[in-house]
Formats: structure tokens, C-alpha cells, sequence
């Protein structure tokens, strides 16, 4: 009987006796370690308290009020007993950095929920993703802040969770996104604030991916807006040259509704990993004149948009970033007109694209008169693109959905388009769709990949309705998907003059 009263007595001691008021269970932090002093990690207190909450029914995990909880990247998961609540009635704080704690606990997002049912945020509390402590960062540590590094976690996110309530709580300063949910349903958020600087970079306040049915009501959002580092509008006859670009907090170089641009010998550069970070980017512009330059950054190194015509880019070098781009055109059904666009004397390195056209379902329009020749291509995931299904992250849903309109492209030629193909493990951003062809009129050369034969030899090209024709020495031999009709290229279905 002493053995068993012994034994009793040290699994009843793994956890601190709960408080029971009201029908419910509530677990503490504070009672699983928690220091509550901002300065001490806490995490591993939040992750024990939910453990025992979740094995019991109307349970709550308590961060109580009139302390500071600092919280590492942690996951929360279910399935948990019914009507589980987190009550965040002290301030809990992200680390302000990627450099706060070890490379293996550097995810996507900060407080990460899934599979949860029936599962309630709330509080009088303040949940601070401290991005704005960049003045109090030592230089030593500067490049490790959210702000700066390319890295930038959502704050919350609930992953395939159902009947979530997130009420009466207060999210503020995420580095990224604040509050997301993805690929859930039923939920509820009621009389929430959301708060972070205008200057803030990418700081949604509610995503919404893959969920249904949710009712967002009696809630203050303020967030950041994404910052162009030099933009020109209505301008014409402008020559930028000799001048170098960095670490823009989004586009580096813009130009809308412009023309007569003529851009020489610039450098930008920005980190491969930096967030929608384009080079140059050109929307309803024409006549652009671009040579002569070197672009480094964590998109499209040249991002051509609608109502752009008659530019020309020669002597580009492209490393690291997504490559030359025309588009995403058509998106929300809109019309997109993109003619007469040469490239030539490309050198793109350590990219995910090489040369790339991408328009989404359901867009109105013509791409025409595109040539890119003289290209090379080393480390790039795909040199050659053309994706008529193109849907970013955030499209998402009905934007994704199939449609039978699409904008049309004819008149591209690929001539001389060399170099070596390798797709990296785990690419952040690689799309896993395959590149589609379709209403190509052009000249279609394949690349070589890095790997020997052993390992996978060359990467077969893939065309869905794509018509066209492929001429002299092409790896691999042959491309047997453009196809011909009748001895002839086949033309578009609509004129081209449809909508532009």
C-alpha cells in the first residue's frame, strides 16, 4: 500500500492543481514556470499548461494579467477536449528577432494553431510581435530583426481548426501577418484591435485562405502598408543611371502610367529571400529603354504589368531573384495588353525563373510580339515559363477557380536560350504547378539540368494547347508538345485587337 500510495502521489505531482470557477478548468502559466518578466522564455510553460488543458473538457490556459510573457515560435495542436479557451489576460511577446533563438525554431509563423475544433481566443491582454524595436537593436544584431531580415512569421495562425472564436483581445506589431487562418471554417471574431505602423512591411491584419464561413465583426485593424523605395508617376522622357538601390522594403524602381524611361548601368540588390522585393517594375508604361544594369533581389528582377509596350532590355544580369517577368495579367478578370517587349543579352543566376509570362483565368487581353534571345541561365528552378494558370499565395479560392477566359499570347520567340537548370530542396516560393504552354507561337529551347544523367538526367519540357514551332539544336530532342494544325500555327481563337 506505501508502494502504491507512492506512486499515486508522484503522477498526480506532474501537474500544478488547476483552478475550477464557473463550470471550468483553468490552467496557469504561471503555475508550469512561467516567469512572466518579458525577459525569461516562457514557451515551454504555455506548451505544458496546454497539454493538460487540452485531455479536459471547458478547460482554459491562463496567461494572467500584469505580466509579460515572452514566447518563442511555438505549434498548439490539437484534436483537445470541447470548448477549449486560451485567456490572454497579461501581454505576450514574440521574440524581435529570427536571432533570438536557434535556426531549427525559425518557422513561418509565430503562434501556430491546427487541428483544433470548438477552440476560443480571448482577453484582456495584448499579444505584441515587437517589430517595431529596430531603434533598440544593437548594430551587432540589426541584420537578425524581423524588420530587416527576409524572414517575417506570421503572428497567429490557425491551420485546419473549425468552430474558432477569437474575441475581446488586442494583436499588435506582428512582423508579418497578424491574425490568419488557413484551411478552416466556422469562424468568429468579434471586438478585436489590430495595430501596427503605417510603415510596417506586409503586416495584414485578417488572412483568409481555403476557410469558410467567417464573421469578422466589431473589430479596429490598423496595419502597414508595403512601401515602394523610388516610384514615378505621369512622368516622361526620365533617365535614372549610375546610381545603386538597396534593400527596398517592396519594389525598389517603379514606373506607372509613364513614358520615354530610360534606365543605364543601375545596381540593385536586396537578399534572395527579402518579400516581394521587385527590381524594376513597369505598369502602363511604354517606350522603356533598360541596359546595362545588374539586379539582385527576392522577386522578379524586371516585372513588366498591363498597359506596358515597346520596351526594350539588353545587357541584364539577373542574381539572385525571379528572373525577367510579364505579368501576373488578367487578375479579378481584368484586362491586360502587353505588346512589342524585347529582351536580349540576359544573364540569369540563382533564380527560380529564367524568362517568365504568367497570366491568371479569367483575364481579357494579348500578350504579343515578345522575344527573348541571347539568354543564359545558371541555377535557375525553370528558364522557360509560360503559365496561363499562374494563382499567387494569396489567390486563394474563386480566384483559383477554373475559367474559360484567358488572356491571349502569340508572337513569342525564344532564340538561344542556354545554360544549366537545378531546382533546390525545399525553394521558398518555387511554384509546384508545371509551366504551361498554351497559344505559343514561338521557338521553344529546353535547358540542361546541373545533375548528371544518374540523378535525373534532362527535364523533359511540358505544353498543354500550345502551338508553335521548334527549330535548330534543342535539349532535349525534340519538343513534341508545341503542336501545328494543319502545316500551320495555329492562331488565336480571337483577334487580336478582342479587347486591346
Amino acid at each position: 500500500m506505501l508502494i502504491a500510495g507512492a506512486i499515486l502521489c508522484l503522477v498526480a505531482s506532474t501537474a500544478p492543481a488547476p483552478a475550477l470557477s464557473a463550470g471550468r478548468t483553468t490552467f496557469s502559466v504561471s503555475s508550469f514556470g512561467a516567469a512572466g518578466n518579458g525577459i525569461a522564455d516562457d514557451s515551454e510553460a504555455l506548451v505544458k499548461a496546454w497539454k493538460f488543458a487540452c485531455r479536459i473538457p471547458r478547460s482554459t490556459v491562463l496567461l494572467p494579467s500584469g505580466h509579460r510573457f515572452l514566447i518563442s515560435p511555438v505549434t498548439l495542436q490539437g484534436p483537445c477536449n470541447t470548448r477549449l479557451t486560451l485567456q490572454i489576460d497579461g501581454d505576450v511577446l514574440a521574440p524581435p528577432g529570427m536571432g533570438y533563438w536557434p535556426k531549427a525554431r525559425r518557422p513561418l509563423q509565430w503562434l501556430n494553431f491546427k487541428w483544433l475544433d470548438g477552440f476560443t481566443i480571448q482577453g484582456t491582454g495584448t499579444v505584441d510581435g515587437q517589430s517595431t524595436l529596430l531603434r533598440s537593436v544593437s548594430p551587432a544584431n540589426v541584420s537578425q530583426h524581423w524588420y530587416v531580415s527576409g524572414v517575417k512569421p506570421t503572428l497567429i495562425r490557425f491551420y485546419s481548426s473549425f468552430n474558432v472564436s477569437v474575441r475581446n483581445i488586442r494583436i499588435t506589431n506582428s512582423p508579418q501577418c497578424h491574425l490568419k487562418f488557413d484551411s478552416s471554417g466556422g469562424i468568429k471574431v468579434k471586438n478585436i484591435t489590430i495595430s501596427s505602423p503605417g510603415d510596417s512591411l506586409n503586416t495584414d491584419g485578417i488572412h483568409l485562405q481555403n476557410t469558410r464561413d467567417v464573421d469578422i465583426r466589431s473589430s479596429s485593424i490598423g496595419c502597414g502598408v508595403k512601401p515602394t523605395l523610388i516610384r514615378f508617376y505621369s512622368s516622361f522622357n526620365v533617365s535614372v543611371r549610375n546610381i545603386r538601390i538597396t534593400n527596398s522594403p517592396q519594389c525598389h524602381l517603379k514606373f506607372d502610367s509613364s513614358g520615354g524611361i530610360k534606365v543605364k548601368n543601375i545596381t540593385i540588390s536586396s537578399p534572395g529571400d527579402s518579400l516581394n522585393t521587385d527590381g524594376i517594375h513597369l505598369q502602363n508604361t511604354r517606350d522603356v529603354d533598360i541596359r546595362s544594369s545588374s539586379i539582385g533581389c527576392g522577386d522578379d528582377c524586371i516585372s513588366i504589368q498591363t498597359g506596358c509596350s515597346n520596351v526594350h532590355m539588353k545587357n541584364i544580369n539577373c542574381n539572385p531573384g525571379h528572373g525577367i517577368s510579364l505579368g501576373g495579367l488578367g487578375k479579378d478578370n481584368s484586362l491586360a495588353c502587353v505588346s512589342d517587349v524585347f529582351a536580349e543579352h540576359i544573364n540569369v543566376e540563382n533564380a527560380l525563373y529564367g524568362v517568365r509570362i504568367k497570366t491568371w483565368q479569367g483575364g481579357k487581353g494579348t500578350v504579343r510580339n515578345v522575344t527573348f534571345s541571347n539568354v543564359r541561365v545558371a541555377n535557375v528552378a525553370t528558364p522557360i515559363a509560360i503559365d496561363q494558370f499562374y494563382c499567387d499565395a494569396g489567390g486563394g479560392g474563386a480566384r483559383c477557380g477554373n475559367r474559360s477566359d484567358a488572356v491571349g499570347i502569340t508572337g513569342v520567340a525564344y532564340r538561344r536560350v542556354a545554360g544549366t537548370l537545378h531546382v533546390p530542396a525545399g525553394a521558398p516560393g518555387v511554384q509546384r504547378r508545371p509551366a504551361v504552354h498554351r497559344r505559343q507561337h514561338g521557338r521553344r529551347p529546353a535547358c540542361r539540368r546541373r545533375a548528371p544523367p544518374a540523378a535525373g538526367g534532362l527535364r523533359q519540357p511540358l505544353c498543354w494547347k500550345s502551338y508553335g514551332e521548334a527549330m535548330g539544336m534543342i535539349e532535349p530532342t525534340g519538343i513534341a508538345c508545341l503542336q501545328r494544325s494543319n502545316g500551320f500555327v495555329m492562331p488565336l481563337t480571337k483577334p487580336f485587337n478582342y479587347t486591346c
